[in-house]
């Protein structure tokens, strides 16, 4: 249940913070919708999906499967939509995969799961734009 409040959480903050504009923001929501982690995505989805609607965002869901190979084809799908930021990554190998393709797209990521200090304490070195939660 943890990871789906706190999507929630960061998906009313984001809806708030692009309620000045008149565009509708549309968030990535990267997650594992495949393989042993499903029920952990399935989650995030339902709690991504109830704020969205609760606060007037859209969603672009994308499954990471929790693999690198599946993080970095997330990523290049969501910058191909062109979000404005994408929550979730719940594994390692998936968001280190995926940080270089946002990076160049230059898309931020909240991540809700990845609880690895290497990530951030790497976000000088390589400007990837991740925050964890």
């Amino acid at each position: 249940m943890r990871p789906r409040t706190m999507t929630l959480a960061v998906l009313a903050w984001l809806s708030l913070a692009g309620s000045a504009n008149a565009e509708t923001l549309l968030v990535g929501v990267a997650a594992p919708l495949s393989g042993p982690s499903a029920i952990l995505g399935k989650q995030i989805e339902a709690g991504a999906g109830l704020a969205a609607e609760a606060n007037g965002a859209q969603l672009k869901m994308v499954d990471d499967g929790c693999t690198a190979a599946g993080g970095a084809a997330a990523a290049r799908e969501l910058a191909t939509a062109k979000v404005s930021v994408v929550v979730g990554f719940l594994c390692t190998e998936a968001i280190e995969a995926a940080l270089p393709i946002l990076k160049d797209a230059n898309i931020p990521v909240i991540t809700v799961g990845v609880r690895t200090e290497s990530l951030t304490d790497r976000r000088a070195k390589t400007g990837w734009p991740v925050f964890r939660l």
